[in-house]
């Protein structure tokens, strides 16, 4: 498995695992600006409660640096 692979695979477990929504912010001119990251699982057909709630945005970084 190439470090790509291991990465891909690696990250689309922890999104599988919070049940995360991901979504590319733009600038309004189609220039991404950041990533959105949401979930909110409802069990049993309960809405989830504030501290469950996963809602941050990432802008752009290089090596997990802001």
């Amino acid at each position: 498995m190439t470090r790509q692979e291991q990465f891909k695979a690696e990250l689309f477990d922890l999104l599988r695992r919070y049940s995360v929504e991901v979504d590319v912010e733009e600038d309004g001119q189609y220039f991404a600006t950041g990533i959105n990251f949401y979930s909110c699982t409802h069990q049993n057909g309960v809405h989830c409660t504030h501290d469950d709630i996963i809602d941050f945005s990432v802008g752009r970084r290089e090596n997990g640096k802001e």
